[in-house]
């Protein structure tokens, strides 16, 4: 009887350590094989950007002064992206600035203060609250000087993005340049109290002025502008002294007066300061 029962008991722990072994060997060779493909339903957001077919800006692209209508609001300035699938000059997702008719408007509650705003805004992925308040601003000519920020600033993404990007491959781009530059002097005329828009929209025009140079700058007089501001201005400066030195022509009183300005180690004295700000 006994050995019966010793038998039965072998037999038992065999089974179990068997068992494990066989729990063990699985997980390893689980482990050790790499996964052949992913589960379909992980990625349930757009498409990348290599699974898209992307359109060419002037397609998508509303010249000035010619209305589109977008959600019922006529936008008449046009100097907008709308419609699908651009690219963004980066070449990775879409346009921040292009504004897709198919996405859904609140028209009922448009998030005019830009509460539900991101810091950098893009007109696919902010609430549809948002993009009401933004196609409002936009039928109302850009104008109303009390809109928040981000919404001008989505609007010069686009103007940013035509100079800059689509010069480089567009004839019509390149043709709307000094468009595009007078009406971001508007909006800096408007929007002026942001130091923020202002410091961004500065370096776009000295930017795409010195892309596009036509002129002589130093023909004209050097900015007035204060201490806190000249940074902004020093592109100007930088591209007015190369045609001074090419030119052969000496450096005047006024551009002078700005080198030193831009300076930190230099101080005016109170006939240098006089009429000026600072």
């Amino acid at each position: 009887m006994s050995t019966i029962l010793t038998l039965f008991f072998l037999w038992l722990i065999w089974q179990i350590l068997k068992g494990i072994f066989k729990s063990f060997s699985g997980n390893s060779t689980a482990k050790s094989q790499p996964a052949t493909s992913a589960p379909k339903n992980i990625y349930t957001t757009r498409p990348s950007s290599s699974q898209r077919t992307f359109v060419s800006a002037d397609k998508v692209w509303v010249p000035r002064d010619k209305p589109v209508i977008v959600g019922g609001y006529t936008i008449p300035k046009g100097m907008v992206y709308v419609g699908k699938d651009l690219m963004t000059g980066s070449g990775w997702g879409t346009e921040a600035a292009l504004i897709n008719p198919d996405l859904p408007i609140n028209k009922t509650n448009p998030d005019k203060s830009g509460q539900y705003m991101n810091y950098w805004p893009s007109y696919a992925d902010i609430n549809p609250s948002s993009r009401a308040a933004y196609l409002e601003w936009l039928a109302g000519g850009c104008e109303d000087p009390n809109v928040n920020m981000g919404y001008i600033f989505l609007y010069f993404y686009g103007l940013e993005r035509r100079v800059l990007f689509d010069t480089n491959s567009s004839q019509a781009a390149r043709g709307e340049v000094d468009q595009i530059l007078q009406e971001t002097e508007r909006l800096l005329s408007v929007y002026s109290s942001s130091h923020s828009f202002q410091s961004y929209a500065t370096r776009f025009i000295n930017v795409a002025n010195a892309k596009f140079l036509k002129e002589k700058l130093y023909m004209k007089p050097a900015p007035n502008t204060s201490i806190s501001e000249i940074y902004d201005y020093l592109p100007v400066f930088k591209l007015a002294l190369a045609q001074m030195v090419a030119d052969s022509v000496p450096l005047s009183s006024d551009w002078a007066i700005f080198l030193m300005k831009s300076d930190p180690e230099s101080r005016l004295r109170t006939p240098g300061r006089s009429n000026r700000r600072f």
